[in-house]
């Protein structure tokens, strides 16, 4: 009832109903924090440990302690599942939730057992964590002192999503407890005092009056509290109070007047019995603005405590820094090279095709034309290899845009070895009166038309065997032999078989 979204509440509640193992802890996520509710016996798991010696311990009796053991290693498992993240901010503060009730109407020894028992679980987190942490004391159900609904009713509805507490910034004093309190109690009876003729009802006008003296008498006994709880948690934690506030969840009760009740306890006089009539109000007072805009924010009082946890934490921030630096320097390096790299290829590749009428070259200029392509396109070997993944990560793609110049090497080299080559096979075919060889030239003759029968290898042993009559073209055999290897596939639409030397 405290007007906070829980967008995940719904498919928690699913989850809940099939993993029994959560109901014991209840995780509210709202859009400006989150709340991680425990159950009471885990903060109280000492209950369930009674020794009959003072040597005894738990393990001694496992079925007498089962209870005390399961409570003990849940809570172990959960601040373990807490640390498992590194980087994870684990938990921003300790809420301790006071019932307000349990607390005014118990012995002094139920105030003492939650200090220890809080100082405890305080120092399970702070060694689990690894954490510094900020304590909130919050006494809940105010609804249960007579009186508070008719003396909030005197304010508007915004009241409720206000804070009602005192927060600390400092080492406490009782000094500085009794008068922040006392400003606090005149703060709430001056509000009474000026809204005195709204109420129109003196049983309502009693009941206001007797609740503010009701909650003087809780300021008293949280002030002792407080500084009781301070004294016993600065002994054996480094956390500290952040501050104390008082709220009402929702209103649906039969309250009482703690007060009186105190007085007809020391004079040993009757109780005066409770109305029957239940309060049902269901609206929370004090809840959103304490969570939202104080307790969601103070995540960055949480701290580490370990001085070399913060080391090696911000070794890893350096690390990490200095790794991107590192990295993004490299590619943005990189990527200046290659794209002058490109620009420098392509000036090369403009100056060689400038004004150049390849048809009208002959053989030579021809083959000369095709080393020069060849030698400038060289500066990518990428661009004769097959793709890989590593040339994404090394950002070695620059050559990609040179792969029509490629194609343009191929079709030429193409087109000097048909114009030299096929020539001099027909030739061969014609002339030659070695029949071995007219076999070999035949064969590989036609291989290039029908070129499911074409062999690279073979092809280049009959050009060593035949090179005094390709050597004319003053084409070096290593060129020529390089031309072989690089030939993909001939296009002989332009050329036909010559019957006359078949």
């Amino acid at each position: 009832y405290s007007n906070i979204e829980y967008p995940l509440s719904d498919s928690l509640e699913s989850y809940k109903k099939f993993h029994k193992s959560t109901r014991n802890f209840a995780l509210y996520v709202s859009k400006k924090g989150a709340l991680l509710d425990t159950e009471g016996n885990y903060f109280s798991q000492e209950e369930f440990f009674k020794p009959t010696s003072s040597d005894e311990i738990p393990e001694d009796d496992i079925d007498k302690n089962r209870d005390f053991l399961i409570k003990k290693n849940i809570w172990k498992k959960f601040l373990t599942f807490l640390n498992k993240n590194f980087f994870h901010s684990k938990l921003n503060g300790i809420i301790l939730v006071v019932d307000t009730v349990l607390f005014l109407n118990n012995p002094k020894e139920y105030s003492k057992n939650l200090i220890r028992y809080l100082t405890k679980r305080v120092n399970e987190c702070e060694k689990t964590l690894n954490l510094k942490l900020p304590i909130y004391i919050v006494f809940s159900k105010l609804d249960l002192m007579e009186g508070m609904k008719e003396y909030f009713d005197i304010f508007d509805k915004k009241i409720s999503d206000k804070i009602l507490g005192l927060s600390f910034d400092k080492i406490l004093s009782e000094e500085f407890l009794n008068n922040e309190f006392k400003e606090l109690s005149d703060s709430l009876l001056c509000s009474l005092m000026s809204k005195n003729s709204h109420i129109y009802n003196m049983e309502n006008k009693n009941k206001s009056y007797l609740f503010l003296k009701q909650f003087d008498n809780l300021f008293a006994l949280a002030k002792t509290f407080i500084l009781e709880v301070q004294e016993e948690n600065k002994l054996k934690n480094n956390s500290y109070l952040r501050g104390v506030y008082f709220v009402s969840a929702y209103q649906e009760n039969i309250p009482r007047n703690f007060l009186l009740d105190a007085i007809c306890e020391k004079y040993n006089c009757k109780k005066v019995l409770s109305k029957s009539n239940i309060i049902h109000n269901k609206q929370s007072y004090f809840v959103k603005s304490l969570l939202e805009d104080l307790i969601f924010t103070d995540y960055s009082l949480s701290a580490m405590k370990s001085y070399s946890k913060k080391l090696s934490f911000l070794i890893i921030i350096l690390i990490i820094s200095f790794g991107t630096y590192a990295i993004s320097s490299y590619f943005i390096s990189k990527n200046n090279k290659e794209f002058e790299k490109s620009q420098n290829t392509l000036r090369s590749l403009q100056l060689l095709l400038k004004d150049q009428d390849y048809q009208n070259l002959n053989i030579k200029q021809k083959a000369d034309f095709l080393i020069e392509l060849r030698n400038i396109l060289n500066t990518y070997p990428e661009l004769w290899q097959d793709n890989n993944i590593f040339q994404y990560l090394n950002l070695n793609l620059s050559y990609k845009g040179f792969k029509e110049a490629k194609q343009l090497y191929y079709k030429l080299n193409e087109d000097v070895l048909k114009n030299t080559l096929l020539k001099e096979m027909e030739y061969t075919l014609l002339t030659d009166t070695n029949k071995e060889n007219l076999i070999k030239t035949l064969y590989m003759y036609r291989s290039l038309f029908k070129q499911k029968y074409f062999n690279k290898e073979i092809l280049k042993i009959w050009i060593n065997e035949n090179w005094n009559t390709l050597s004319k073209y003053s084409i070096s055999k290593d060129d020529f032999l390089e031309g072989v290897d690089e030939l993909k596939q001939f296009n002989l639409k332009s050329f036909t078989e010559d019957e006359n030397s078949i």
